[in-house]
């Protein structure tokens, strides 16, 4: 059981490399905004469609930018942005730009 979550992890993180083109990280969470990085000002989102599994980014950008997500499908009409749940700004999951998950905000812990 321990090697398919392995397997999912690292294609989730693959994923992530080529459809985010930023070098970002994922992380387990137990809670939205659990830290993931050096950077205090960054904490872990919460993936749809995903049980524990979120993406670290900067946690505090305006919340009038953002814009919801499709609500059939959960995706974001801009390639620059990902769906996340972020329910300090919305009770909706959100579209969130890549660039605030970018690594050079939010560097690993484990750097």
């Amino acid at each position: 059981m321990m090697i398919v979550a392995n397997q999912f992890y690292y294609f989730l993180l693959i994923f992530f490399s080529i459809t985010v083109q930023l070098k970002s990280q994922i992380c387990l969470l137990t809670n939205n905004y659990d830290s993931c990085s050096t950077n205090t000002e960054c904490g872990c989102f919460a993936m749809l469609n995903t049980d524990g599994i979120g993406i670290c980014a900067f946690l505090w950008p305006s919340c009038s930018q953002f814009t919801p997500c499709n609500v059939t499908d959960n995706t974001c009409e801009k390639l620059t942005t990902i769906c996340v749940r972020h329910p300090r700004c919305h009770n909706l999951p959100v579209c969130y730009p890549t660039s605030l998950m970018d690594e050079r905000i939010c560097p690993s812990k484990l750097d």
